[in-house]
């Protein structure tokens, strides 16, 4: 017998487009303002200390007046472990970045917002955001429920 994983859609294009990608990874989606791309990349090389492996995705593009972005972003939502969002003074004014996190709310996926411009604080309806590279993200990552039992079963056929 040999065991086979079933795993999400958003997990399976992970793994072709990086090749680095295990079942086991925590995926994240990283939500943010078209206007803070740069902040976005600088979030991803930070070094985080967490038990577990993960990987971020996004979706650069944010056009929520586009039926296949839409598509796309809900897919990739809904085959996330949970939602990171970069906040900025862009936040407010960002449809894509709102429509994203309104998704992830409506799909259940836990979410920890960040400030992406600690200079540039807009006044926001929801809890504080954590620090640019607080020790509260990696802990966030750490208490993640990684891969749904539908995506990461281990069957044997």
């Amino acid at each position: 017998m040999s065991a086979t994983s079933i795993e999400s859609p958003v997990r399976s294009a992970v793994r072709r487009s990086t090749g680095a990608v295990a079942v086991e990874s925590k995926v994240i989606f990283v939500s943010f303002a078209v206007e803070d791309e740069q902040r976005e990349a600088s979030f991803r090389a930070q070094s985080f200390r967490t038990r577990d492996p993960f990987v971020f995705v996004d979706l650069a593009v944010k056009r929520p007046d586009d039926r296949t972005w839409v598509r796309r972003a809900r897919h990739r939502i809904e085959g996330c472990d949970a939602v990171i969002a970069l906040v900025s003074r862009h936040t407010p004014a960002s449809e894509g970045q709102a429509w994203e996190l309104h998704r992830a709310r409506e799909a259940g996926k836990p979410i920890l917002s960040v400030w992406a411009d600690s200079e540039h604080q807009p006044p926001l309806a929801v809890p504080q955001p954590a620090e640019w590279g607080s020790p509260e993200i990696a802990a966030f990552i750490d208490a993640i429920e990684c891969c749904k039992p539908e995506w990461g079963a281990r069957l044997l056929l």
